[in-house]
């Protein structure tokens, strides 16, 4: 009966609803237009409110029908939660948090504040279609905190992706903004449970099944209104929630769910109460109460103007008890909380409902059941993290760490306080000597390394007279020692000062031989670690060894202008090809260019560094880093410290503590990445530092993460580590930490750090600031210490002022929502990072986009890869996932290019390909390309093949670079079973010729493609024609500056714009340039790249003026030459279809016949030399004609020796277009 009834009803709404628009176009449209009569209907009222009543009605009998008769289906899959509503997915998973910290800070005006970072960046990372919600609250007296993530779609596999993305996110935002937190990821029936905690006790309850739920012992409250923000220093208002319930016994949880909106309509209503009170003003009817209006608008109004701070969040209490009457009282008691702790100065109402329906199904998700905007300042009350102590969700208690005797750990240079169960101890200090067996010092970034630092060189100033020198390579970090106030401090900047010259192949004390063999090793290895185009040949090694003894054994003047004549002048003696010889020169250019071309050039007076060696010197490399890169300020780093290092040799062994040498982000001088033929092999930096400690020689080696050489770690006896929340594992391992110790080492607070002293045990340590000058401060300090710990005070250590760590902790926070940013995001670009930036506060470290940016690249925080077909020409990523940005970048350029581009369904393995697109597939390798790792790469390309088989035709892998296409192309060359392989470099260019290929018409032609591993193009001919020629390296250099010029003048410009542009760039070399340019040489790449085909010559009149080029000879470029030229055909084939003339077009090499002619339409110089030199009577072999016709563009096309037959006519485009037509395409 229900069945028949719901089908009447699905009939009778159409039926009904048409009517009803039937009889309103009849009864009133028609009458009122005057082209019917009025209709005259009995019972007019009952008639119109029946069809008024009834298609709404039945409408809503058959949605009513339809949402009965959905199915929905719950079920846990693993670790998420979905939700079927028949077509509509829901899938939720959840972080569960323990060990949080607290998320109140005090702010410059002294008021607690809660940090809002956290909230931001999720905001981030968040869309239409996603979520979240953070719920805390306590069941069984047990309390919990927990993050769940929902994401809607109607795929369960794209939807766990998506989540997966999401919860990583999170974790690392979790992560950098609550130092100690501790996120796990709840699965199966953990997260069944969580679920379940305050929901019916069965996932698969249907929802009409009434019989298994217990409705009548849980409650939902729901809180809406403006809540009062009161943050303390001791308590928190989540705190304050979270104890109530636990003295009371309740089971309670409170969600916070939230997802991004924009301040619309709140923003309008604000303007028209601002407009009402601006007309009492001009009225002259506004009080006083108006002003104090006005005052309340403004700081309204600006908060709503922070788009990126509102949200769409809804507020629930889910409540639960064993009876009617308890489950009444829980209610009361759980009213009077949410009112006292969000009540006392806020406006919040408080709403009951049962936890049914559809309610029942938005608390299972985590979503809102009653959703309201709200801005950011006040949705954090809702979103915090408890102050008190508290079970399970509290910071876990420090591992335990031996305190050594007073005894071995009270020395004479003081750097901290030990630190036990919170509490600071005794004073920790380092003996002088200890220096000299070196001392590493490691963390993350903010947390307290260069205040360590400095505390240890102020130490050392005041307390001895040993001379230190300084590597700062952001050049900010150490320059408040010059006002240490214990005596001269030097600073050298490199680059900007004109007396810092440094001649780079003096011995300087050192014996020539072994100079010469260390500098060429620095050099060597410097190259090496950068990419596969920077990697040395043998015979490029062997070219730069020779070089360097040359320069260093023979020469006069040893400046980097000698290298490079030795490395040009020992060509022809040593036979190395000339174009290893131009290699090397190319991968050289960091020495050639500025700054370093200054600091190694000719001066009146070279420094050497030995003489600096009795002093106190600050190194600043930051203008060396910022103006030729790191690679510049690497290679002067690495020739600054050999020369320390070599005069501490020449003092031989020595006792006591001599001079001290502080590497600053020391990865510089050794990573671990430097390129080894062998584990056991040293690098020269390595060796340098090692053989220090008989000389009276200290090491301090600074660095953000512990990638530096391991053998260096190994030979520190003083390992000082602050936090680590990536890299904990290797302090794990120089440390001798167990599991609890290493987790500790990744929460580690700001300032504290772990500490391992010459035959001494772990144990942690409070660093203390830097004291210059005076030390009766530090003794006050002490005794206020002292005082503290007589009166019992939990944690005492005061010695780390806010002012001095404002710049740590804003940095530290900075990296925090960047991490969250880039987390958040398959790549960011170089324009998305800096909008991101702008956004944030960092006013107070004084920098700008571009500086935060460098010291983030530099401090490892974020990485940066160079990618052409970004906007921008970068990628930015975090750490470790520079790979997967890579290939999202790449993914999406290509899916933008093209439709018919269809993304391959594999099952996650590196060896499926991308893409497939007809029968071709596209495999992206994302990874750098080393000489080394050509093999792996090569391997990966087989497994790929072998396992699409036959199914494809073409396998296109896109790799990052020329030089690493080639290289690759280079290996296979020759090599069975790479046939049908195509090697595509990640350019713009490449890569749209490679769908224009693969999706055009002429897809497969030789003609198109060639299989000899590339697609070729005129700038590829052009370089092929360059490499075979024997073209200076000026000339090299030329070809660059033409294409370009070319570029940038939108692939047109005039011919004498173009002369005038070589002779000035020749002029202006002679004073800027290591390589003068000459303008023979221009003239000269200029006439390779027409021949070439690269570019082309067209000369025009005012009655042959084409497209927008006027009068005059025109150099374009070969895109722009072919737009022009596909503007003539179409403006031909009009006129000849006009005159109704029959064209045959695309009889190669021809561009259409008429009658008994052919016709080439500016045809280049290789088409033309075709046509001319055929021996055949007929002049297209398809038609037979036997008269040519070929208008040209310029005569420079037509060699100079060129024979012209007879049936060929060549005419000129100058000639006007009309006058070829009318004497050109009559037909006999």
């Amino acid at each position: 009966m229900d069945i028949k009834f719901s089908k009447c009803i699905r009939i009778i709404w159409p039926i009904s609803t048409v009517s009803s628009v039937f009889y309103f176009v009849m009864a009133y449209i028609l009458p009122i237009t005057d082209v019917a009569p009025p209709l005259a209907v009995p019972m007019r009222a009952l008639v119109e409110s029946l069809l008024l009543l009834f298609p709404p009605i039945t409408g809503g009998v058959v949605i009513g029908s339809r949402i009965k008769s959905q199915k929905i289906s719950t079920s846990i899959e693993n670790d998420i939660l979905v939700v079927q509503l028949d077509r509509s997915i829901l899938a939720t998973c959840v972080l569960q948090l323990n060990s949080v910290t607290e998320s109140v800070k005090i702010d410059e005006k002294g008021e607690h504040k809660y940090v809002v970072s956290a909230l931001l960046a999720l905001r981030e990372g968040m869309d239409d279609y996603t979520s979240m919600a953070y719920e805390v609250g306590t069941i069984n007296q047990e309390p919990f905190i927990r993050l769940f993530i929902t994401a809607r779609g109607d795929s369960v596999t794209s939807l766990r992706q998506q989540l997966q993305i999401d919860s990583t996110r999170c974790e690392a935002i979790l992560r950098s903004t609550l130092n100690t937190v501790e996120v796990r990821r709840l699965r199966g029936e953990e997260l069944r449970e969580a679920i379940e905690t305050m929901r019916e006790t069965n996932l698969e309850t249907r929802r009409d099944d009434r019989t298994s739920r217990d409705e009548t012992h849980k409650r939902i409250i729901v809180v809406t209104g403006t809540p009062s923000v009161n943050p303390k220093e001791e308590t928190s208002q989540i705190g304050t929630f979270l104890v109530g319930l636990l003295r009371q016994g309740y089971n309670a949880s409170l969600t916070c769910a939230f997802k991004p909106a924009n301040p619309g309509r709140e923003k309008r209503a604000l303007e028209n109460r601002w407009k009402k009170i601006r007309r009492k003003e001009r009225e002259k009817r506004e009080s006083l109460s108006d002003y104090a209006m006005k005052e309340r608008l403004l700081e309204e109004y600006k908060e709503i103007g922070n788009v990126d701070a509102w949200f769409e969040a809804g507020i629930y209490v889910v409540i639960q008890a064993n009876s009617p009457n308890e489950l009444r009282l829980v209610e009361e008691g759980v009213r009077g909380l949410l009112i006292s702790i969000w009540g006392e100065k806020g406006s919040i109402s408080l709403e009951s409902a049962k936890l049914g329906g559809r309610n029942s199904y938005r608390v299972l998700n985590r979503r809102a059941v009653k959703s309201s905007k709200i801005h950011l300042k006040r949705l954090v009350a809702y979103f915090n993290t408890p102050s008190q102590q508290l079970p399970v969700v509290s910071g876990k208690a420090a591992p335990f760490f031996s305190i050594p005797e007073n005894e071995i750990i009270e020395n004479e240079l003081v750097i901290g306080r030990a630190v036990f169960n919170s509490r600071c101890l005794g004073k920790v200090g380092l003996k002088k000597d200890w220096l000299r067996e070196h001392i590493a010092v490691m963390g993350a970034t903010g947390t307290g390394k260069t205040t360590l630092v400095k505390r240890l060189i102020a130490e050392l100033s005041i307390k001895t007279e040993v001379p230190w020198l300084v590597f700062d390579v952001k050049g900010s970090e150490y320059s408040d020692l010059q006002e240490g106030g214990f005596g001269s401090v030097d600073v050298l900047i490199p680059g900007a000062e004109d007396d810092f010259v440094l001649n780079l192949f003096a011995p300087e004390g050192d014996s020539p031989e072994r100079h010469a063999h260390i500098t060429f090793t620095i050099i060597r290895e410097l190259l090496n670690e950068r990419d596969v185009s920077s990697e040395l040949s043998p015979a490029m090694e062997r070219l730069l060894r020779e070089s360097v003894e040359k320069v260093v054994l023979e020469e006069e003047e040893k400046t980097v202008a000698s290298l490079e004549r030795r490395i040009s002048s020992l060509d022809a003696r040593s036979r190395i090809s000339e174009m290893t010889r131009d290699a090397l020169i190319n991968r050289l250019q960091v020495l050639f260019r500025e700054p370093l071309a200054t600091v190694f050039g000719p001066g009146k007076r070279t420094l050497e560094i030995s003489t600096l060696l009795d002093r106190r010197v600050i190194v600043d490399l930051s203008y060396v880093a910022r103006i030729g890169g790191m690679d510049a300020a690497r290679l002067l780093y690495n020739v600054i410290v050999k020369r320390v290092f070599d005069s501490a040799m020449q003092r031989g062994v020595t006792e006591g503590l001599r001079h001290v040498v502080v590497l600053e982000e020391a990865y510089n001088l050794v990573p671990e990445s430097y390129t080894r033929s062998s584990a056991a092999d040293v690098t020269t930096g390595e060796s340098m530092v090692m053989l220090q400690r008989a000389t009276g020689q200290a090491v301090v080696v600074v660095s953000t993460r512990p990638n530096i050489s391991s053998n260096i770690l190994a030979n520190t006896s003083t390992k000082i580590t602050f936090r680590l929340p990536y890299d904990s594992a290797v302090g794990r391992k120089y440390l001798s930490l167990d599991d609890r110790q290493e987790e500790y080492l990744q929460s580690l607070s700001v300032g504290n750090a772990l500490i391992k002293l010459p035959d001494v045990s772990v144990f942690e340590i409070e660093t203390l600031m830097p004291q210059y000058g005076q030390q009766e401060s530090t003794s006050r300090i002490c005794n206020q210490i002292d005082n503290k710990i007589s009166k019992g005070a939990d944690s005492v250590c005061v010695e780390k002022g806010e002012a001095p760590k404002r710049r740590e902790h804003v940095l530290g926070e900075i990296s925090g929502l960047v991490t969250g940013y880039l987390a958040s995001h398959d790549f960011v670009t170089k324009g998305q990072l800096e909008e991101f930036l702008a956004n944030l506060n960092y006013g107070d470290i004084d920098m700008t986009q571009e500086e935060l940016i460098e010291e983030l690249i530099s401090l490892s925080i974020i990485q940066r890869e160079a990618l052409p077909v970004v906007k921008g020409g970068f990628v930015f990523s975090v750490p470790g996932n520079a790979n997967e940005s890579i290939e999202a970048a790449i993914s999406e350029y290509i899916l933008e290019k093209s439709n018919e581009i269809r993304k391959f369904e594999h099952d996650g393995s590196e060896t499926s390909p991308n893409f497939l697109v007809e029968s071709n597939a596209i495999l992206i390798v994302p990874e750098r390309i080393r000489i080394s790792s050509i093999e792996e790469i090569l391997s990966t390309i087989k497994k790929c093949m072998r396992k699409m088989g036959n199914t494809i035709e073409e396998l296109y892998v896109i790799v990052r670079g020329s030089i690493a296409a080639a290289k690759v192309r280079e290996r296979i060359e020759g090599i069975d079973g790479f046939d049908s392989v195509t090697i595509i470099p990640a350019f713009q260019s490449s890569i749209d010729r490679m769908i224009s290929t693969c999706t055009g018409s002429q897809m497969g032609e030789k003609s198109t493609i060639e299989k000899s591993h590339e697609i070729e193009s005129p700038l590829e001919q052009s370089n092929k024609t360059i490499k075979k020629s024997k073209a200076s390296i000026g000339g090299r250099i030329w070809f660059g500056l033409l294409r370009e010029f070319l570029s940038v003048s939108g692939g047109a410009t005039e011919w004498g714009d173009f002369l005038r542009f070589i002779s000035t760039t020749a002029i202006q070399s002679k004073k800027a340039r290591s390589v003068p340019l000459h303008e023979s040489d221009g003239m000269r790449a200029l006439s390779q790249m027409i021949k070439a085909g690269e570019c082309h010559l067209l000369r025009l009149t005012k009655e042959s003026k084409l497209h927008n080029l006027g009068p005059g000879r025109w150099v374009l470029g070969a895109k722009k030459f072919r737009n022009i030229k596909s503007i003539a055909l179409d403006s031909i084939e009009q006129k000849l279809k006009s005159i109704e003339r029959k064209i045959v077009s695309n009889h190669y090499p021809f561009d259409f016949c008429v009658g008994n002619k052919s016709y080439a339409i500016l045809p280049e110089k290789s088409r033309l030399k075709r046509i001319i030199s055929s021996n055949s009577e007929a002049t297209c072999d398809s038609c037979e004609t036997h008269e040519a016709v070929c208008i040209l563009g310029d005569s420079s096309v037509v060699e100079d020796d060129a024979t012209i037959p007879d049936n060929v006519t060549i005419r000129y485009w100058r000639e006007g277009i009309s006058s070829n037509l009318g004497s050109l395409f009559m037909v006999e």
